[in-house]
């Protein structure tokens, strides 16, 4: 017998078997137990046991999605990103934000917008949504758009939310900050303009030469508060 057909086999001989015992066990049960006549309780244990074959058959398997499905869902997913990140950016509602009380951090809001602008615009675009399969730039646009974006801004809010309550002091610590949060914003609007540059001059890169630049940028910069970036990537390498 072949593999194909021993697995038909073994999907519908356990149900099978279900049901023949099911039915048999109500028939005699109906029968013995509560008097029902012959005809009455064989009927019944057919209908039950037949119930209980068909809900034994496994499900048949979802099929594995196609390669031009796996790169919709993937490019959908980093659009639907960047709209999420970009909602919490235009939410910062503290003085941090605004150019009046601080220019680092108006910047940094700014830069913070351009790179959930500019990663839904790159994710659009019909030459990343016609590949042939999910590679290297579409990798590295996920990666940030679900990990690393979110850290950056989620930075973000953390300063919004301690700004307003905090002391002169500190709020000169936060407006510091801010402007480690603009120059993360930068890298990562920069890494997808890479990839933006790439689609338009009709090239493409591994996800390992994304990697090595995007790391190469982060170390750069010389900031106490910066998002994991790099907790991010790690699994691509796999």
């Amino acid at each position: 017998m072949t593999p194909e057909g021993f697995a038909r086999l073994k999907r519908f001989a356990i149900p099978s078997a279900v049901g023949v015992g099911g039915a048999l066990v109500v028939t005699l049960g109906l029968w013995l137990g509560l008097e029902f006549s012959p005809l009455i309780a064989g009927g019944l244990g057919l209908v039950i046991g037949g119930g209980g074959a068909a809900i034994s058959i496994p499900a048949k398997p979802d099929p594995e999605p196609t390669d031009a499905e796996r790169v919709a869902a993937a490019l959908g997913e980093i659009r639907g990103a960047a709209i999420a990140q970009g909602e919490r950016v235009r939410a910062l509602s503290s003085p941090l934000w605004r150019g009046s009380t601080s220019e680092t951090g108006a910047a940094a809001k700014k830069r913070l917008m351009a790179a959930c602008e500019q990663l839904h615009g790159v994710a659009s675009l019909p030459d990343i949504v016609s590949r042939s399969h999910v590679d290297g730039d579409i990798l590295l646009l996920r990666a940030i758009a679900t990990e690393t974006l979110p850290n950056v801004v989620g930075l973000a809010v953390e300063n919004d939310r301690m700004y307003p309550s905090a002391s002169p002091d500190a709020r000169a610590e936060i407006a510091g900050l801010a402007e480690g949060i603009g120059d993360q914003a930068r890298i990562l609007s920069e890494a997808v303009g890479r990839i933006e540059s790439d689609v338009i001059a009709g090239t493409s890169r591994d996800i390992r030469q994304h990697l090595e630049y995007v790391r190469a940028r982060f170390a750069k910069l010389d900031i106490e508060d910066s998002a994991d970036f790099d907790r991010a990537f790690r699994e691509l390498e796999g």
